[in-house]
């Protein structure tokens, strides 16, 4: 009988533990899922995250401009506090702005309810600039059951993957090469 109970137990606290993480596992499925658009596509597609800084992200704003390339935007609600002049900025240039969160709060070392918080606090934080479903990425790309909700709530697609009308690709000039994210602030994926 005791066994019958630890292992009923064992079960649930199991099922919970998959349900409360299975948010990421959509994400990684939603990241694949971009990489074979951009595979069929032959497209480019650039993020920067964690801004706007003022000088980085206006330094980020001219080579694109020069280029004419657009990218996604992911701000950080406390960084869009600081410098909310370079966000008109972004805005003004025709880029994609999602969000990022209000203070990067890692979703695996915190009590649940301080993600979807901070989640909520960084759309609180853009609404000026961004849609109320505008894109989410989460800080190092980890999620959990509390942040889907309120994603979902602000019907925000879910796993940070940027948008790409067909009218926003352009074709990738690294033909048969991957690039990976690198350690500075702009990652690129070309399949």
């Amino acid at each position: 009988m005791l066994l019958t109970l630890t292992a009923g137990f064992g079960a649930a606290a199991l099922a919970a533990g998959g349900a409360y993480f299975a948010p990421h596992l959509v994400r990684l499925t939603q990241a694949r899922r971009l990489r074979a658009v951009c595979a069929r596509q032959r497209a480019l597609v650039l993020t920067y995250d964690d801004g706007p800084g003022p000088e980085l992200t206006r330094r980020v704003l001219a080579l694109l401009g020069e280029f004419g390339a657009r990218a996604t935007f992911f701000l950080l609600g406390r960084r869009v506090v600081e410098h909310p002049e370079v966000v008109d900025e972004v805005a003004a240039a025709g880029h994609e702005l999602g969000c990022h969160g209000y203070s990067h709060r890692h979703a695996w070392r915190c009590w649940p309810w301080e993600p979807a918080a901070d989640v909520q606090r960084g759309y609180d934080t853009i609404r000026r600039w961004a849609a109320a479903d505008a894109p989410y990425r989460p800080p190092s790309g980890k999620l959990v059951l509390p942040m889907w909700w309120v994603l979902r709530r602000q019907g925000a697609p879910l796993g940070g993957g940027p948008s790409i009308p067909a009218t926003r690709t352009r074709p990738c000039p690294t033909r048969g090469r991957s690039l990976r994210p690198s350690a500075t602030p702009v990652a690129a994926w070309c399949c």
